[in-house]
């Protein structure tokens, strides 16, 4: 089955005004709903398959479309490392009438060599006969894309109002310091990969699960990144 990966932040990245992009007079105007230095970073290491569709949204800045209208996307060579055997990105899609935001897909496939180097895909919008670009900072989106086990976002520090970084609840609370081996080893017991949006009670079930596969192994398992025996920080068994 294949996945449909949904962009983070789609909904506040695409909540920009028109001011964002420079004015055109003539015709529409067609965006990315991020810009370009919000990378989307994309791994295999998180799916069973090896071919995925990323999402991408753009948006229409100005009147709403009354008809299906076409627009170009090209790819930048200069930039783009990925080969173009693992993915597929035709030039040009449709916009659908009535829509303010409308999406496509870039499907991307596995390789052995993604297992140790993470591939580059730049792509911008061009000017069409009805959509105008609004420039690089909206005109164009960048996708990483490899099977390594990246650090996800909800086990990230997180940084306050001020710029300080502090830990967030699934490092102080749950699991302890991240590491690709507790990673891979926290989704083969518990089968669980993405912890994003799950209740405090969730995550402290699959922690504790976790923590019990840990004290049950003899002899330890040593996390070789943290260079120490593993452990979970989560209280209660």
């Amino acid at each position: 089955m294949k996945k449909y990966i949904a962009l983070s932040l789609i909904t506040l990245l695409c909540a920009c005004s028109e001011k964002d992009v420079r004015p055109f007079e003539d015709k529409s105007h067609i965006a990315f709903c991020k810009m370009f230095t919000d990378t989307t970073v994309q791994s295999f290491f998180f799916f069973k398959e090896d071919e995925i569709e990323q999402l991408v949204e753009v948006k229409i800045i100005g009147p709403t479309p009354t008809e299906d209208l076409n627009f170009s996307i090209v790819v930048d060579e200069k930039v783009t490392d990925c080969p173009k055997a693992l993915y597929d990105m035709p030039e040009s899609y449709t916009f659908s009438a009535g829509q303010i935001v409308d999406t496509f897909y870039v499907k991307m496939r596995n390789s052995p060599e993604m297992g140790d180097k993470a591939y580059t895909i730049a792509f911008d919008l061009k000017d069409s006969e009805n959509l105008s670009s609004p420039g690089i900072i909206w005109g164009r989106n960048v996708i990483t894309i490899s099977d390594i086990a990246e650090k996800p976002e909800w086990w990230t520090l997180l940084l306050d109002s001020e710029g300080n970084y502090v830990k967030n609840s699934v490092e102080s609370l749950y699991l302890g310091k991240y590491s690709r081996k507790k990673y891979e080893l926290f989704m083969e017991v518990t089968g669980v990969a993405d912890l994003t949006g799950m209740s405090s009670g969730v995550i402290r079930n699959l922690s504790i699960k976790f923590k019990r596969y840990l004290a049950a192994q003899d002899p330890k398992i040593f996390d070789e990144d943290n260079k120490e025996e593993m452990t979970v920080t989560v209280i209660g068994n």
